[in-house]
């Protein structure tokens, strides 16, 4: 039986590039906001597509409520006499 070698299905980017990008632990982080969805799409699917859309606007909205609780509770708890300071 001949073996069969199989190709990327897309080529828009070197292969050293993509090394470059995915370094690190978390580095799937800034490649789901700086990779667009049609090359989301081309590579991985429509399945991954939404899903890294959804990580995309949930990570947002997480930074959004924490920047705002920390400058809500943070004065408060630095106006506070509890310890009696």
């Amino acid at each position: 039986m001949p073996r069969r070698s199989y190709q990327r299905l897309s080529s828009s980017s070197s292969f050293n590039e993509e090394l470059e990008r995915d370094k690190g632990f978390c580095s799937w982080i800034s490649s789901a906001f700086q990779m667009r969805d049609e090359d989301i799409y081309e590579r991985c699917g429509e399945d991954a597509c939404h899903y890294l859309s959804f990580q995309r606007h949930i990570i947002f909205f997480l930074v959004i409520a924490s920047v705002l609780s920390v400058a809500v509770i943070l004065p408060v708890n630095l106006s506070g006499t509890l310890l009696g300071n």
